[in-house]
This record gives structure tokens, sequence and C-alpha cells, in this order.
């Protein structure tokens, strides 16, 4: 078996918090990471591979990697909203490092080498916009991962509320971000700020009331500046009216892709219920939060 095909990777699924747009400008933002996750495999087979216009296959054609396949397991099925585009990059910046530099830690070196990274994929990948790179941060980082897009500094935090959990739903909806980003000119986002930094401090100050009303705020904000898809927002709105749902918020691009749910865990059946007649599948919780990418070569 040749070395190719002895390396995999396993990519964790990101869902935004908080920091939608205002990561496009280099804020702040958080992010979640869980399973299930993205898997790849390296092959010989180099018909196994990414769109050429990808980000994932410019960054391959540019290491001069097209002689090497990619075999690409995505548990979405292509439904949006988890950072597909990013693993696909990250699998091919992995094996790079894996393959070619040999690096044994290559997720190590990828976090303390966060501004070249983030600005290597961000030129590889800009179009009309700069993408903000946060949610490729994240998926290395692992766990609920705060990303300072300035600084380019990343911290993987852990859950700080035993006894309650964040709900990850998909909504049956998709936006393409990428073409929904072109739009967007001159975006006043300016407080949007102050209710980010609430819930960051509220994560360190254990501050359950603050995060659920930093997440309610900072989604109803983004609605009356026209940044959440409509019937969404309804949907959501429905499930607040539930003495069960602490927090409810649509998350990433308009909104629309997933929703997330703070509640007890013993409510989470209840909840789920509550989001199923509205249609949204749930998929995901802080009870599955994962580690960050890494790479498995038994596969």
């Amino acid at each position: 078996m040749s070395k190719s095909q002895e390396i995999a990777f396993e990519i964790p699924s990101k869902t935004f918090i908080l920091g939608e747009y205002l990561a496009i400008n280099g804020t702040a933002s958080l992010l979640l990471t869980t399973e299930p996750s993205f898997f790849v495999r390296a092959t010989d087979d180099s018909l196994y591979g990414f769109h050429p216009d990808s980000p994932a296959g410019k960054h391959r054609a540019s290491l001069k990697l097209n002689d090497i396949g990619f075999s690409f397991f995505d548990p979405h099925k292509g439904r949006g909203g988890f950072g597909r585009s990013t693993a696909e990059y990250l699998a091919v910046e992995l094996y790079n490092l894996v393959a070619k530099k040999e690096f044994q830690n290559p997720e190590e070196y990828l976090l303390s080498n966060l501004e070249e990274f983030v600005t290597t994929y961000q030129q590889t990948a800009a179009g009309e916009y700069k993408p903000s790179g946060a949610d490729l941060v994240a998926q290395v980082c692992g766990g609920l991962c705060w990303y300072d897009g300035m600084n380019y500094m990343a911290e993987s935090l852990s859950w700080p509320f035993p006894g309650y959990e964040i709900l990850v739903f998909h909504t049956g909806k998709k936006l393409e971000t990428h073409e929904h980003l072109k739009e967007l000119k001159n975006l006043k986002l300016q407080q949007l700020i102050p209710i980010l930094l609430a819930g960051r401090t509220s994560l360190d100050q254990m501050n359950l009331k603050v995060f659920c009303e930093s997440i309610n705020y900072y989604y109803d904000v983004l609605n009356e500046l026209g940044l959440s898809d409509q019937s969404v927002f309804d949907s959501v709105m429905k499930l607040r009216e539930s003495e069960l749902v602490l927090a409810a918020k649509g998350c990433g691009a308009m909104g629309m892709d997933t929703v997330i749910v703070v509640t007890q865990n013993s409510d989470s059946e209840k909840v789920k219920e509550l989001a199923f007649q509205e249609d949204f599948q749930f998929i995901s919780s802080t009870e599955s939060l994962h580690s960050g990418s890494c790479v498995r070569r038994e596969m």
C-alpha cells in the first residue's frame, strides 16, 4: 500500500454561534465544532478530487498535488452549513504537511502559524470578497472555538454550563455563502460587536443568562439589518415561545442553513420535537464536541 493510501483525515462539522458577518471584517467569532465529521482519504487514484475552481482544487494545484486523489465523505450529503468547503481545503493542507513535509503534528503547526494559514486560504478562496477563514480555523482548533481574526489567535474553550446544551439543527434550506457575500456592501455592523463580546465574557464568567441573551439579541439585530431568512426567523420565534427554549438563533449566512437552541439536557428531547414541527432536523449538540481535525493513518 502506498504512502498516500495510508493517510486519512477526520475534520469536524462547524456551526457559528456568534460572529457571522463580523468575521468578514476580521472581528472575532465563536464557533462550535461537533460530530458528525467529514472524512477524507488520500488515494493514488487522481480522479478523486475537488472542483478545480474550488479553494481546495486551487490549493491542490498550487501545491502540485494533482497526482494525489482525495476521496471525500460528507455526512451531511451536501446540505450546507457545516463547513464542507473548508474541510476540503483543510484536507489538502494537512496532506501537504504530513506526506510532503513530514510534520508529526500538523494541527499544532497550523495553530502556531495562523496568519500564514489564514491569509493563504483567503488568497486562494478570494473572489469579489475575502472570506474570514474563521470556519477553517475552528475545524483545526476544535471545541467551542473563539477566533480573533485581527490578531490571528484561536482558543478552544470547554462548555462551561453543565446540565445545559446547545442543540444544532439543519433547516433543510441551503444558501450559497460565496454568492450571498458578493451582494454585501458597506454593511454597518458596529452594534453587533458589544453583543459578541458580552457572549464571550459570559463563558468566562459561567453566566448562562447573559450567554443566552447574547445569542438571542445577536440574531434579532441581524434580522433588523435584513440579514436573516424570514421563514427561518419566524420558526425560530415560535421555538422561543416555549419555556424550554432558553435561546434560539439561525446561524451562518442569512441564518438559513442551521439553527441552534440552548436548553436543559433534561428538556432536549422535547425541544427536538418542537424543532421537528418546524421541519428542522437534529444534527448534533455540545454533547458531541469535537477536539479538532486529526490524521488517521489506520484507514
